[in-house]
């Protein structure tokens, strides 16, 4: 008995990608942190779908106008302290107790910045790698398609798609929808090729 045909064949997409050292680096360095490359492809595509890199550099912006304004302001406590120093010949506890904050609170707020420019470093590799699959992958797009009815290939823009059993059929629109062998076209019918349902019911 012949093997029939599965309606819903196996979709599977390869993507060749070409990285400079520093990317591929990069990419490397997620790949450990994910367990597979495909895993951190993944994480970045996901990651520019959360569309973060914005939040990021939002957040980036206000650290550093805040470590400026922690600098200006450990720097007019270090001359206050050293004026009062120079007129009362002893330190001021409360003012080197300042002094000492806004210097933690500087050198804090610079560790933040490391890890955030390094956060951002991330996704702007990941936005790139995913730009870089996206321009492949449309080079590799398929634009026309064969039409047994007319016994040539046709173009995209004479396609047309119909919901049908467990998915959807594209068909050439100069014909009727002809799923199945017989009808008025006889043996030829007008369905170039067939794809699976997404999930979740949504074309």
């Amino acid at each position: 008995m012949p093997r029939q045909r599965s309606a819903q064949p196996r979709y599977r997409r390869r993507v060749v990608l070409e990285l400079t050292p520093d990317e591929s680096a990069v990419l490397d360095a997620q790949a450990d942190r994910h367990g597979t490359i495909r895993g951190a492809v993944l994480a970045g595509l996901r990651e520019l779908e959360a569309d973060r890199t914005e939040k990021l550099e939002a957040q980036l912006e206000a650290l550093n106008e805040q470590l400026a304004t922690a600098k200006r302001e450990a720097d007019a406590e270090r001359e206050r302290a050293s004026a009062e120093l120079i007129a009362q010949r002893e330190g001021s506890a409360a003012g080197r107790q300042a002094a000492k904050a806004a210097e933690t609170k500087s050198k804090d707020l610079r560790a933040d910045v490391r890890e955030l420019k390094a956060k951002l470093a991330q996704t702007t590799a990941a936005r790139r790698a995913s730009d870089q699959a996206r321009l492949v992958a449309e080079a590799l797009r398929v634009r026309h398609a064969y039409c047994a009815a007319c016994d040539k290939l046709v173009p995209e823009a004479e396609w047309a798609e119909e919901a049908y059993g467990q998915g959807f059929a594209t068909y050439h629109q100069k014909h009727p929808f002809q799923p199945k062998r017989g009808g008025f076209l006889g043996d030829a019918p007008s369905v170039l090729f067939w794809r699976p349902r997404p999930a979740g019911g949504a074309r």
